[in-house]
């Protein structure tokens, strides 16, 4: 290559990761108002967690002392931002909740770019994740601290490499973790994981990472609740977070029994119901756009799916012929 080719390919390398770093920038400052009360004001569902953050903070186990459905790793990892902070605070749970969107759309970013795209169109994939999630519901939330548990988990995928008994440990130790910040992501996580093992190394080999991916996803669990059933707190938790979400949470009539997408109109409807009265402010037509973005592309992307995944087996089945 000549010098001025050399000279415009290091150029070019040096170009993407700043292009990327003011991309990131102009993110966050864009998402940063929605942090403020007064732009986005509280949602009932940030005082499940916040709240009972600082009620670790104060001292209470639980599941013992207070009831919660949901798995203890999210509040624990925001009563350790509290410690931190020197207090509980939702101003504070809110910047960790902007802080984990961003570091979602990195993740999503690695995971497209390993996946073959472009820098470009992964880029402006991944900063659809931020861009129109966290104006949706600007709050820490224990679904976006599980997202990156499951982005970490496919950029392990699959467990073939120099080490693959130590990666299988890491995607187990990964599933573990989910399952400890929502229960039907640890779930699904870690039949990915076994099936994917399996079917990459049948056998004597694939028996060894599986049993090395049960390790991992066990000491991960054993990690959260030892604690909490050394303190007096196992059978209440059995009773909250496994229990009462199977009888309750998805109960005929529950919002959450919905099918999947059936409630889109209706969302966007609410979305768009106020979106003209001049006393909502700039704010909310900003959220009104990203919730729309994020509607469009969820409604593009379930009828993208099938297509794709009859085009990547009709391809696989070709060359095997």
């Amino acid at each position: 290559m000549d010098p001025r080719g050399r000279r415009s390919a290091t150029l070019a390398r040096l170009a993407s990761p700043v292009l990327l770093a003011v991309t990131a920038l102009l993110a966050a400052l864009f998402l940063l108002p929605f942090v403020s009360p007064v732009v986005s004001g509280a949602r009932w569902d940030e005082f499940i967690l916040a709240f009972d953050a600082q009620r670790l903070l104060d001292g209470q186990v639980p599941y013992r002392d207070f009831f919660n459905f949901i798995p203890p790793g999210a509040f624990y990892v925001l009563a350790g931002l509290f410690t931190l902070v020197g207090r509980g605070s939702l101003t504070a749970a809110r910047y960790a909740g902007l802080a984990v969107a961003l570091a979602n759309g990195a993740l999503l970013l690695a995971l497209l770019e390993r996946a073959g795209w472009r820098r470009a169109q992964a880029a402006g994939m991944a900063l659809l994740y931020p861009m129109a999630l966290f104006p949706f519901w600007p709050v820490f939330s224990h679904h976006w601290l599980v997202h990156a548990a499951c982005f970490a988990f496919l950029l392990l995928l699959p467990p073939g490499g120099v080490r693959p008994v130590l990666q299988s440990a890491l995607l187990g130790l990964l599933a573990g973790l989910a399952g400890m910040v929502l229960q039907t992501e640890g779930v699904y996580l870690a039949l990915l994981g076994g099936a994917v093992i399996l079917l990459a190394c049948p056998g004597h080999e694939g028996a060894r990472r599986l049993a090395a991916f049960g390790l991992g996803a066990a000491g991960a669990i054993a990690a959260w609740l030892g604690p909490l059933v050394a303190l007096g707190a196992g059978r209440e938790f059995v009773r909250d977070v496994i229990l009462w979400p199977g009888r309750n949470y998805s109960r005929p009539g529950s919002d959450n029994a919905r099918l999947l997408l059936e409630d889109v109109p209706d969302r966007l409807q609410a979305l768009w119901g106020g979106a003209l009265q001049p006393s909502q402010g700039w704010p909310h037509g900003l959220a009104v756009l990203a919730g729309t973005a994020l509607y469009a592309s969820l409604l593009a992307a379930v009828a993208a799916l099938p297509v794709l995944a009859a085009w990547a087996l009709a391809r696989a089945l070709r060359r095997k012929r």
